[in-house]
């Protein structure tokens, strides 16, 4: 008979996968959302799971383990959104889909109600039939009796397939189908992916490997299944952006794995990642690849090295992102301290770590001291003072945040939120270019 791994979304059934794991989904979720508990025989849970022996069967009910990963929509929706499934992308497959499905059925006189019904389907149609699908108490109805032929094409079309086949979406990956779905969810609204029935079938041997296992079964068919290489332009920015991580997006860092400068003694600086990123395109890298330059005069010089460098689709080059408040920032100069816009001259990440940190011990936010003027991109490059200071005041406030998530909210994040969301947006974009590639493999 076998045993089945499902997913529920809102409270929502949206499919299940026989004797195994769906390996696309288990890479949403990560080691820490896995929950395990103890049924007892004979309670409401226990009966939710397994059927009790009648009394001619000499088999004793025994405790059972539950066990199922469980996050929320939006950390679902920000994991999709890094691998490549933003709502766009996830538009667009499902309308490269119905294209494949209506070239596949239209000769098919057994299935002219299907046809009727995938001509007319749009990505918004199908969130229509999952609202009605919702409202309703469908999973009750039969589905070969009067009353489901009675519930309208749509919905019998939706509701008709195998375990496996989504709610009726059509297209190649299960993913594009979640990520459609967590649109009418709320953030909150819990992703429950429920093992229970395999661990109990003997179909798992080490739970503990699940996500390893998943990524290995995808390493080969797309750049999206494997981690994001981030490209810094030194150690202390490496350590920066994975410290915030873990207070601004901890759902999200297992998805990353950064240049270990101090290991593999790698030079710093501008011009060295240049030429990493070089290196990188020419061994044929497959993983996705994200360098993020300073958002400064000598970051501006080594990317012109890059210009005549085509980048392969699963690499990114940006620089940190332009920020409001760096433009109008105390500078130091041969006149003294003048207000200036430092975006695009000097930018480095100590800028970014909040204006409480920037502040010093009398409440003066620390100048960008002009260091000299680079010819070749007609600019000055300028240097934050007293960056030892700075970034052990950043040290302490990343401590602090990190051991009681409270003070974060009264910090300021604002920087490094813009980063962040720069870096994820860079390594989403990445990979719906290679989704995109395959799901229009046989149009």
């Amino acid at each position: 008979m076998g045993s089945y791994c499902s997913l529920y979304v809102a409270g929502q059934h949206l499919g299940s996968t026989k004797n195994s794991i769906d390996p696309a989904v288990m890479l949403l979720f990560r080691a820490s959302d896995r929950c395990e508990v103890v049924l007892h025989p004979g309670t409401a849970e226990y009966l939710a799971y397994f059927t009790m022996p009648g009394p001619d069967d000499k088999w004793v009910a025994s405790e059972q383990r539950q066990v199922v990963y469980r996050t929320t929509c939006g950390i679902v929706k920000d994991r999709l959104n890094l691998l490549g499934f933003t709502r766009d992308a996830s538009e667009r497959a499902f309308r490269l889909a119905i294209e494949r499905e209506i070239a596949l059925f239209s000769t098919d006189n057994l299935w002219l109600e299907r046809l009727a019904v995938l001509k007319e389907l749009t990505p918004e149609r199908w969130l229509d039939g999952i609202r009605e699908i919702i409202g309703g108490e469908y999973d009750r109805i039969e589905r070969s009796s009067s009353e489901f032929m009675s519930l309208s094409p749509l919905v019998r079309y939706m509701l008709g397939g195998s375990h496996d086949e989504w709610m009726g979406c059509p297209a190649r990956d299960v993913r594009h189908v979640i990520r459609l779905f967590c649109e009418l969810a709320d953030p909150d609204d819990e992703v429950l992916y429920d093992l229970t029935d395999l661990v109990a079938g003997g179909w798992i041997d080490d739970e503990a490997e699940l996500i390893e296992y998943a990524e290995d079964i995808l390493r080969g068919e797309a750049s999206a299944a494997q981690r994001v290489i981030v490209l810094t332009e030194g150690a202390t920015d490496k350590r920066i952006i994975e410290g915030s991580m873990r207070v601004l997006a901890p759902h999200l860092a297992d998805y990353f794995t950064f240049m270990d400068f101090e290991g593999g003694r790698v030079a710093g600086g501008s011009g060295a990642m240049a030429h990493t990123v070089k290196a990188f395109v020419g061994a044929g890298i497959l993983n996705r690849v994200v360098a993020m330059f300073d958002n400064d005069t000598a970051a501006a010089e080594a990317l012109v090295a890059l210009a005549s460098v085509k980048l392969p689709n699963n690499f990114a080059v940006i620089q940190y992102p332009d920020l409001p408040f760096l433009q109008s920032y105390p500078t130091l100069g041969p006149t003294g301290i003048v207000t200036a816009d430092v975006n695009g001259v000097a930018a480095s990440i100590e800028l970014y770590l909040g204006e409480d940190v920037l502040r010093d011990e009398s409440g003066h936010l620390t100048p960008v001291h002009w260091k000299g003027f680079n010819e070749r991109m007609n600019r000055y490059q300028g240097v934050i003072l007293d960056k030892t200071s700075v970034l052990k005041r950043f040290e302490e406030k990343l401590r602090r945040c990190i051991s009681d998530p409270v003070p974060a909210i009264d910090s300021d994040w604002n920087g490094m939120h813009c980063l962040i969301g720069a870096l994820c947006v860079a390594a989403g974009t990445t990979a719906t270019r290679d989704i995109m590639h395959l799901e229009q493999l046989d149009l």
